[in-house]
């Protein structure tokens, strides 16, 4: 499998080394898309080092090689994995294609909606989706390499799912941070729904923040912080009660001004 099956019909998927896709860099070019400028994706590196490339990507064929319709960021990511497995002695990365035969709006047409189409899981089904790999015998490092995130969303996940019902309905349907929710998740279940109803109530129609979430379930207040200018720090420091500790961090601060 290699170039010869560049050739085929619309819709067959032939394989290709990473190095061989182009990806457009020039803002003029017509199928250049600003992703293209990203970093390389990390965690989506280690994916594919252990999966390979799941999605097909999307090229057309310009100018006699074939160019990334779709799927910039899995090209570059592969072409980074398919290096290092090469250097630690392992096979190197084939990335699945499929051909697109458009014309070059319709191409990048396709770019577009193949980006802005996407629907991401919400963090409750995510949450949910990790549990069942760790029943099926997945480590939270695997779930991690596997959802492209750092262990510790992993185990904020898991702490959402501890969440009471009505808390867990409540990042459903965006009321709540994800980040938020888990604050309360160390609450009876009674007291989670009780502190859920003070937080909602009490922010104006907007989503509580992990902050607020976290001083409810902790009983301490928020102490919004807030700018000061140069010459309230130097008012701060006429006063002879002062601590020293924080008379030096004020003289630190004015220094770096």
């Amino acid at each position: 499998m290699g170039k010869a099956a560049f050739t085929g019909k619309r819709g067959d998927i032939f394989y290709l080394k990473p190095d061989e896709l182009r990806i457009e860099t020039q803002k003029e070019a017509a199928l250049y898309d600003p992703r293209a400028d990203l970093p390389v994706d990390e965690n989506l590196v280690k994916n594919i080092m252990v999966y390979g490339v799941i999605v097909p990507i999307v090229v057309a064929k310009l100018d006699g090689s074939p160019v990334v319709v779709d799927g910039r960021q899995r090209a570059k990511a592969a072409a980074e994995a398919s290096r290092r497995l090469v250097a630690e002695g392992k096979e190197p990365i084939l990335v699945p294609c499929v051909l697109r035969k458009d014309t070059t709006e319709d191409l990048f047409g396709v770019s577009v909606s193949a980006n802005e189409q996407r629907q991401d899981d919400s963090p409750l089904l995510k949450a949910q989706k990790s549990a069942k790999l760790q029943n099926m015998g997945k480590s939270v490092d695997e779930v991690a390499v596997l959802f492209g995130v750092t262990p510790q969303a992993v185990y904020q996940w898991d702490k959402l799912l501890k969440c009471a019902a009505p808390v867990r309905k409540a990042v459903e349907a965006g009321q709540l941070t994800a980040s938020a929710a888990v604050q309360l998740a160390g609450l009876p279940a009674a007291e989670q729904t009780e502190k859920l109803a003070e937080l909602l109530a009490s922010s104006n129609g907007k989503r509580p923040t992990a902050r607020k979430a976290r001083a409810a379930a902790t009983g301490k207040r928020v102490v919004e912080g807030r700018m000061r200018t140069r010459k309230q720090v130097e008012e701060r420091l006429t006063e002879k009660h002062l601590p020293a500790l924080y008379r030096k961090a004020l003289c630190w601060v004015l220094r770096q001004e």
